[in-house]
């Protein structure tokens, strides 16, 4: 392998695990813009069902001292009504930001083991890379012992 190829090979095996993190350190953003999105949504359930209790327990309360009109009454149930849609509504709103952020999730996890998978190429790699950088050197100082002996020979050879 030349020392080119080898320069490359480890330049391509960085970038590819830095493409790795950085897309994985993106989906961890998502994940997490997902993760409040849902609880904002859980939020807004949790005080649309308050509201919805305390209308109702104001118009029972009503109700039962017979403090209201008919026309007030079915008014009143309306509001109700309405309340109860919306509470439907945000229910929704809800369970597709858990999908969303299950989604994501699984979005990240896919790439955690891509990353994974990356640095385990990257480590497989290493002892080739190694390898040839003592094979590089073996060479090399082959190459300088034989110079070395070629200069001493020369020397005895030469006329004093």
């Amino acid at each position: 392998m030349k020392a080119d190829a080898v320069v490359q090979l480890q330049q391509l095996r960085h970038l590819r695990e830095r493409r790795a993190q950085n897309q994985l350190a993106s989906q961890a953003e998502r994940c997490m813009a997902a993760t409040a999105r849902l609880h904002r949504a859980q939020e807004a359930i949790d005080q649309a069902k308050q509201q919805l209790q305390r209308e109702a327990e104001a118009l029972q309360q009503l109700l039962g001292t017979g403090a209201l009109a008919a026309g007030t009454c079915q008014a009143a149930l309306e509001v109700l009504d309405a309340l109860d849609q919306h509470r439907l509504y945000l229910h929704e709103q809800l369970l597709s930001a858990e999908q969303n952020s299950a989604a994501e999730q699984q979005r990240k996890a896919a790439l955690q083991h891509a990353l994974m998978l990356r640095r385990q190429q990257s480590d497989a790699l290493e002892p080739l890379l190694d390898e040839h950088a003592r094979a590089k050197r073996r060479v090399d100082e082959s190459i300088e012992e034989d110079l070395y002996d070629e200069r001493a020979a020369l020397r005895w050879e030469a006329p004093q």
